[in-house]
């Protein structure tokens, strides 16, 4: 058995480096952008279906149907408004100049209520996080995570 000691050290080390090597090629770092998805703007709103809780301000939450966003503050509604969403945020208020705003970064929604018409520009959108800037303010992100129910 002591004979066959280095052997199996070595095959472990051998199997160890394996492993990291996969870890490490399957991680995505923060500093690379997404790459925009081509994909019609029904999925992307199947993608936000749901309530969302604010990171920032427990209070404020999203909940997203089919076509519709509804703001809710402590409970409360605040606000509705219809959402159209699409890959290449060139649609309506989401008309952007191409030099000030990097697409690469997501995709956009455009919730349009009585009050006012937005931009929303998803910089990530999964099954636990939303998180997303305003086209006319894109220096403040806004995170929110999935409620369960």
């Amino acid at each position: 058995m002591r004979k066959n000691l280095p052997l199996i050290a070595l095959l472990a080390l051998m199997l160890f480096g394996q492993a990291c090597d996969k870890c490490s090629s399957d991680k995505t770092t923060t500093s690379a952008a997404p790459e925009v998805v081509n994909v019609d703007g029904a999925e992307l709103l199947d993608a936000l279906e749901g309530k969302w809780v604010s990171d920032e301000d427990a209070a404020l939450m999203l909940s997203f149907g089919s076509s519709t966003l509804t703001v809710f503050r402590n409970g409360q509604p605040e606000s509705e408004a219809e959402i159209t969403a699409n890959t290449d945020c060139r649609e309506g208020a989401c008309i952007y100049d191409a030099d000030t705003l990097e697409l690469e970064r997501g995709w956009c929604f455009e919730a349009r209520s009585a009050s006012a018409t937005r931009c929303h520009l998803v910089t990530t959108c999964t099954n636990d996080s939303l998180y997303f800037t305003y086209l006319e303010a894109p220096d403040k992100e806004y995170r929110y995570h999935r409620v369960r129910d």
